[in-house]
């Protein structure tokens, strides 16, 4: 699988990791043209919710071969203010904070 990735810059350490997969071929766009260069080809997309702007749903819209949109955040409201063309499924992190808030919750009803 071919997944492209434009997330936000404080989430560039992600690169190295998903750089190494054998089972999916990541490419990493730091511009918008390099996105548009990039799109064509991608089956995925791994955005975050601030990089995801109306300019980028536009390049992804077009990107015929794009079937899934990942997101890096657990919402997926920049995604309701450009929503993907039909035929695209979106996924979100729900739940990967769910350990952090439990324990901070806990944390404050101790002190």
């Amino acid at each position: 699988m071919r997944m492209i990735g434009f997330i936000n810059p404080n989430l560039r350490a992600l690169e190295n990791g998903l750089a190494a997969s054998r089972e999916i071929e990541f490419t990493f766009a730091h511009t918008l043209d390099q996105l548009r260069d990039s799109a064509g080809s991608a089956e995925a997309a791994l955005v975050s919710n601030s990089t995801y702007t109306g300019a980028v749903a536009e390049i992804l819209n077009a990107a015929s071969g794009l079937r899934w949109i990942q997101t890096t955040s657990i919402g997926f409201e920049a995604l309701s203010a450009h929503p993907p063309r039909p035929g695209i499924v979106v996924t979100n992190a729900a739940g990967l904070k769910a350990p952090t808030v439990a324990e901070h919750a806990m944390t404050l009803l101790l002190a």
